[in-house]
This record gives structure tokens, sequence and C-alpha cells, in this order.
């Protein structure tokens, strides 16, 4: 509705169908009635405080009348679409008279996975913002429904596309639309003027907003049956169990709703744990650091319940951790079944040797708290360890999100390259035999442990394999340890450490670095060598060729001057035959045979004929 759209962002895939000018007004409202100096985000009227001054929407209340006539006319129905004006409804509905509202409420942790994608800092720093706005926003929708149940229409975002006749239907009896036409004719009855030959309004500014927040393909994913619930839902529940209650009462409420695309359930993790009492084989065993970001490891523990194989353990290790959501968060974790164990803060890669430690697996893979693995992954990890014994790492490609998204492909494994860059992450699959040979990982290395472990099993003789596809997804954040990593000072420490460690494999790898160039460039001069032999060949012919070359070209040349020879020849005979064949010819012809026949004879009477007429065959006197 409206014609000041917002259009879609450098960094969307779509737009938000939100109005240009309820949401610059929305925002000078909200830089008034929020606290200043807050940390949130005030963007969207909310900070941590949770104390909005809605009051303050009267001071623009002339500006809001204003704003509201020029919606008068614009469209029928006349409206606008901005999730701001939840803050402020009981202030918009004072102003308009009988106004209609539909609310359109989404799941938590599809908000929460949509709101990673927005490259915005808070939100990336602070993922625990997500499911606090998403109630603080709910709560009022709620509120207010409940009041005002006739006038409003509250939907799920999932169900919509699923059930489209009813909710036009539902628009119908709201007084939007009509109830007496199917989709189609309404569907052509509310085209936009702004957008001419585009989909409906109805279409355009809520089913194709609902599918366009579900683009991405985790999101899409989660559209499941509730026989196949996926991982995260149930792990939202369990750290969040407020968002989890609201969302009941939504649903319980809403006149489309999402209740059948989850349920609350009791979670009972499917992973094994490394205390178990039985002395059953495991696989592999997933090690997950946490050191506060609580609320990014129920995302990574999510995607190991979803792509791990049946025989895995997964083990969380609590690495002194003391931000309160952190440690409430993990409390919960322990409740559901969950292997966490709690040691002082001593550093990632301390607490990566002691999950290695602990675990009972074959294999072992360290999964950062705030990444995720993708399907497959693990099980063809395990493939290529179980039938090459001589492969000890197993890595592949990766996804960045967050600040920035991109995917990152990194080459087959080269041993001098190894050495002059870190191509493998460290979520890589290794042989727990590996880090034993290695004796773990340097806790004397500040940074680029990983990087130290490989090289380390390199010079072992251990051998690396490379899936060329994308095997998990890496979080890229604000103050991530990847971003400190590249300062110039933290890898020059790194290369001189690196190179004083392993100064025989570095000099070795270097030396037969040196000896195959060497043979390389060898191999490259005796092509060479033979290239140049055979240039001199085909010089030697071209110089035998040369002369016969010169005579056809002087045969051509004369081969050309005949033929314009006979050309010329042919343009006179084409003239004389036109002569010939003329009138004036044949007229001079009948001359001659008179001139012959009867002057000729009469010179001759008087003894003098003319040169001009005598006969061709005459001879002088």
């Amino acid at each position: 509705m409206g014609d000041h759209l917002r259009t879609a962002e450098s960094r969307k895939e779509a737009g938000r169908f939100e109005d240009e000018k309820f949401v610059r007004f929305h925002r000078r409202v909200f830089a008034e009635a929020c606290v200043s100096d807050e940390p949130g985000y005030p963007d969207w009227g909310w900070t941590e405080s949770e104390r909005v001054d809605v009051g303050r929407f009267n001071d623009f209340r002339d500006q809001a009348e204003r704003l509201l006539m020029t919606r008068s006319h614009d469209s029928d129905p006349s409206g606008w679409e901005d999730p701001r004006a939840t803050l402020f409804l009981n202030e918009w509905d004072d102003l308009i008279e009988d106004a209609r509202y539909v609310f359109v409420y989404g799941f938590p942790w599809d908000v929460a996975e949509a709101m990673q994608w927005l490259w915005i800092e808070e939100f990336l720093r602070n993922p625990e913002y997500a499911y606090r706005i998403w109630d603080f926003y709910n709560q009022r929708v709620r509120d207010f429904y409940v009041k005002h149940a006739d006038r409003c229409l509250l939907v799920n975002m999932n169900a919509v596309p699923a059930d489209l006749e009813r909710f036009v239907f539902l628009l119908g009896k709201l007084g939007i639309g009509s109830t007496d036409v199917g989709l189609a004719e309404v569907v052509e009855a509310h085209k936009p003027k702004s957008t001419e030959g585009q989909k409906s309004w109805i279409e355009t500014a809520v089913v194709g907003n609902l599918r366009s927040r579900s683009t991405e393909g985790p999101l899409r994913a989660r559209w499941i049956n509730v026989e196949r619930q996926d991982p995260l839902i149930d792990l939202t529940m369990l750290a969040w169990p407020d968002s989890a209650k609201l969302l009941t009462e939504l649903d319980g409420l809403a006149d489309i709703s999402g209740d059948g695309f989850w349920q609350p359930r009791p979670i009972k993790s499917r992973l094994l744990r490394p205390d178990a009492t039985d002395e059953a084989p495991v696989d592999i065993s997933v090690i997950t650091p946490c050191y506060d970001q609580g609320a990014f490891l129920i995302d990574a523990i999510a995607s190991v319940e979803r792509h791990a194989p049946p025989i895995c353990e997964l083990i969380i290790i609590n690495d002194g951790s003391r931000d309160p959501r952190t440690l409430e968060i993990l409390e919960r974790l322990k409740g559901a079944g969950y292997f966490v164990f709690d040691q002082e803060n001593a550093g990632l890669s301390t607490a990566r040797n002691q999950g290695i430690a602990l675990a009972r697996g074959h294999y072992v893979l360290p999964l950062d708290g705030d990444n995720r693995i993708r399907e497959r992954f693990l099980q063809e990890a395990i493939e290529v360890l179980d039938s090459s014994p001589e492969v000890g790492v197993v890595y592949g490609d990766r996804q960045d999100f967050g600040l920035h998204h991109k995917t990152q492909q990194v080459p087959d494994f080269d041993l001098f390259e190894l050495l002059k860059d870190n191509f493998i992450d460290a979520c890589a699959v290794l042989r727990k035999q590996v880090w034993i040979d290695c004796a773990g990982y340097d806790t004397s290395f500040r940074d680029l442990q990983d990087w130290e472990l490989w090289i380390h099993a390199a010079e072992l003789g251990w051998r690396f394999h490379h899936l060329p596809q994308v095997t998990f997804d890496y979080r890229v954040r604000p103050g991530s340890m990847s971003k400190m990593i590249d300062s110039i000072d933290v890898w020059e420490e790194f290369c001189k450490r690196i190179r004083k460690k392993h100064p025989d494999f570095y000099w070795t790898v270097a030396v037969g670095r040196i000896e195959a160039l060497k043979s390389e460039l060898k191999s490259m001069n005796s092509q060479l060598a033979e290239k140049n032999r055979e240039v001199r060949q085909l010089e030697s012919e071209l110089k035998a060729r040369n002369p016969i070359e010169e005579k056809d070209r002087e045969i051509q040349a004369l081969l050309a001057k005949m033929q314009a020879l006979k050309a010329r020849l042919g343009e006179r005979e084409a003239e004389l035959s036109r002569i010939t064949s003329s009138f004036g010819w044949r007229l001079l012809g009948r001359y001659g045979q008179i001139k012959y026949r009867y002057l000729l004879p009469v010179y001759r009477l008087f003894g003098h004929v003319p040169a001009a007429i005598k006969e061709p065959n005459a001879r002088a006197e």
C-alpha cells in the first residue's frame, strides 16, 4: 500500500515494503522517546532498559495528521506498513477513525536468523537482542489485539502462503477487499497505481513480503512439519522460554496460526556424552568451546543435532564464562542432557585440548561456538578417513556470513603454500591420533594455534584431503578473533615463532621446493630447446620454399594480367558485335553494294576511278 515503499537495500535480497515517509516519521519520534546513549537499537525504538516514552508521539501529532492526509487518496484501501508503528498503536488508533490492523508475526528463531543477515553491528555483537526485541514488539501486538480483535487480523508469517484464500477472505471480513469474489478478482481489483503490471497489493505487500523474509536457505528449510521439527526450535524454546510462552499465546489468538509448524516439547539431545558408561564405539566427537556469547552457542549445537551422523558425541567446554546469560544457557543445556565441562578461563587452545582429551571418537571436529556445520560434512569426512589411513585431516570451503557474505573457496593441499599462509580453518575433521602425535594444540601460541597444528601434522607425515564444497558457515562479527589476527604484528610474530619451532621442517621443505623448482626449470629449458629446434627447422623449410613461392607470385601476376587482357578483349568483341548488328551498319553495307555495282562501271567508262571506290583487289597501274 502506498507509493513510497522502501526498495531493496544494497545487501538485501528484497525490499521490506515499508513506507518511507512513515519510517522517517517514526524515527524522528524514537529519537526523542528512547533513552539516549543507552545500548540497544533505537532505530526500532528498543534499548536495553526497554523504556520508550510513547507519550512523545503527541509532540508530533500535527505531522502525523498531515501524513495521514497524504494517504487518504493514494490507494484503496489506504494504509501503510512499518513495524515501528507497533509501539504507537494506541496513538495511531486515536487519530484514525475505525482503523483496521493486520498483524503479521514470525517465529522468534526465524527473526533472530534474519537479523543476523542485516549487516547491523548491534545485532551481530548481541544475538540476544533479537529475542528481546521480538518479545518487546509482540507483547504490544498481543495486548492490542485482545482489546480490538473485531478490527484486527493476526496471522503467522509462515502460515499465510499456505492459506492465501482464507487470508483474502479474512481481509474482506475486515472491510479490506471483498468476501464475495475469489482471489483472482481481488488481486485484479487492487493493483497499486505506482507499480502497474506487477503483483496485486495483497500479494506484493503481504505475501511477497512474507516470502521475501524467508528467502535465506536456513529459514526456508525450517518450514517443516511438526514430526520433523528442527532442533533449533527446541533449543530456542529451551534458551528463551519467555519467547516460547508468548509465541504459544499468539498462536492461540491468531486468525491464521503457526501452531502447525512447531510444538513445545521436552528437549532431549540425541548426541552422545563422553561420560557414558557403555563401551560403544564413537565415530566422531564434536568439541565446542564457549567463552560467553551463549546465544551463538544455540545455533552451533542445532547444526550438530541437525547434521551429525548417528554415532556422534558433543562436548561443550565452558572456558570460564562470566556472562550471566551465558551461564544460564549452559545450565539449561546441562538440564537437557548435554555434556558441559566447566573449567577456569585458559584460552581457546586449552579448551580444545581439554575437549579432545575427553573425546571417545576416533575422529574429532573442533567447532567454534559461533559457527555452524553443513549437511554431509561429517559423513563425507568419515568416509575419507575410513578409506585412506594416510589422511589425517579433512577440510572444506566455508561460507562467511555476518559482517560480510562470501563463499571462501580454498585450494587443494599444497605443503609449501601452507607454510606461507593458513588456508585450512580450525573447523576440519582430524584423527584423534593426529592430535596425540602433535601433543595437542600448542598453548604457548596466543593465536593461530590451529595453523601450527596443521604444520606439525604435515611435518609428521600426515596427509590432508580437501572436500571441494562448503562444509561450514563462519560467522564474521565485530571483534571476532579472525579480525584481530588480521593485524600485521600478530602475523609477523607468529611467522617468526613457527619457523623457530619447526626450523628443520621449514628448511627441508624450502630445500625440497628449491630442488623441485630446479627440476621444473630444467624441464622447461629442455622444452624450450626443443621448441628452438622446431623453429630452426621451420626457418630452413621456409628458406627452401622461398624461390618457389617467388615464381608462384610471378605466375599469379601474369595470370592476373591475362585476365585483364581477356576482360578488355571481351569488351571489344561486345562493342564490335553491337556495331555490326546495328541499323547504321546494315545501311552502310547496302551502300557499298550499290557503289560497286552501279558507280564503278560509270567511272571506268570515263577512264577515271576515284581511289575511294576502287575494287579492293584492284592492282595499282
